[in-house]
């Protein structure tokens, strides 16, 4: 290989290509492709309620191809390891639909409304999206929280709660 003629990219498949003005174009957008993960996004993670609680959280795929989004939900208990335990649930929860695909660098708003019987309590919402398989065929699943804190008054909920399961 000459340097004076042309100058050659070694590729990860063990060819060469030449380096011209089209290819140099193509290679940031390559690196900032590949240097980015690209998963889902909930927000808000956490969101605090009284009594009768409406509210909702969005799923947002930042990535170029589309993925469905299922949702669970349960009771949680904060633990003192700072994890959280999931319940058998005793809120009454309606929520608007259960999984949603969400379009490339698109997103979708889950409504939900919870009632407790007994106060305070906690409802976790699990966003699950299965991005691939492993050589095995096993399926890998990402889950990402929003966890909705319910009691007598809306403000430092969450904080009780964590206090009174020795957290803070």
């Amino acid at each position: 290989m000459s340097w004076d003629r042309s100058v050659a990219l070694r590729l990860f498949l063990g060819g060469y290509m030449k380096l011209t003005w089209k290819n140099m174009a193509v290679i940031p957008l390559l690196l900032l492709e590949c240097t980015t993960a690209r998963a889902q996004r909930i927000s808000p993670p956490i969101s605090e309620c009284s009594h009768k609680c409406n509210g909702s959280f969005t799923v947002a795929n930042p990535g170029l191809t589309p993925f469905v989004s299922t949702i669970t939900y349960a009771n949680f208990e904060p633990t003192v390891n700072g994890k959280g335990r999931a319940l058998p649930l005793t809120a009454v929860v309606r929520i608007d639909s259960t999984s949603a695909r969400v379009s490339p660098r698109g997103e979708h708003t889950f409504s939900y409304s919870i009632q407790c019987e007994v106060l305070p309590c906690a409802v976790r919402f699990m966003a699950s999206q299965v991005t691939g398989r492993t050589t095995d065929g096993l399926q890998v699943k990402i889950s990402i929280p929003h966890v909705v804190y319910i009691c007598d008054r809306k403000k430092f909920c969450r904080d009780g709660m964590l206090t009174a399961a020795g957290v803070k």
